[in-house]
């Protein structure tokens, strides 16, 4: 049975994880991989192409987190299964397999890696599927 307060909070969760994990993963890695000879130059232009690609994959972040995500947590909180470790795994394998498959490509693959592990950490803490199961356990 979908309850909507759970489901509006996991969604909720995902529309905060998918741009905190985004901007986060994709800053450090504009900054390391554009080269100029002088800082303020690649400062300006990190912080361009983190602008201009960080909303594109939070899009994608997002939508995966939906689609695939939300279904996937439901399916391990029925077999009990609500640790930390279960929510981090699956996405960061997710966000490698979707950056080799798409136009990312395998350069950004560090930087998918850290967006799933911080996408699924900041969407367990504010969903804490463990608390549910302490709920039911009461009720």
């Amino acid at each position: 049975m979908v309850r909507p307060r759970k489901l509006l909070l996991s969604l909720f969760a995902c529309a905060v994880a998918a741009p905190v994990g985004t901007f986060v993963a994709t800053y450090p890695f504009s900054v390391v991989w554009i080269s100029r000879d002088t800082w303020p130059e690649r400062l300006v232009d990190s912080w361009f192409f983190t602008l201009g690609l960080a909303p594109v994959l939070s899009g994608v972040t997002f939508a995966a987190m939906v689609i695939i995500g939300l279904p996937y947590q439901a399916i391990m909180q029925k077999r009990g299964e609500t640790d930390w470790l279960s929510h981090v795994g699956p996405p960061i394998l997710g966000g490698c397999l979707i950056s080799v498959m798409t136009m990312i490509g395998i350069l950004y693959l560090p930087a998918a890696a850290l967006n799933g592990f911080i996408a699924g950490s900041v969407f367990w803490l504010i969903r804490r599927p463990d608390k549910d199961l302490d709920e039911e356990a009461k009720a």
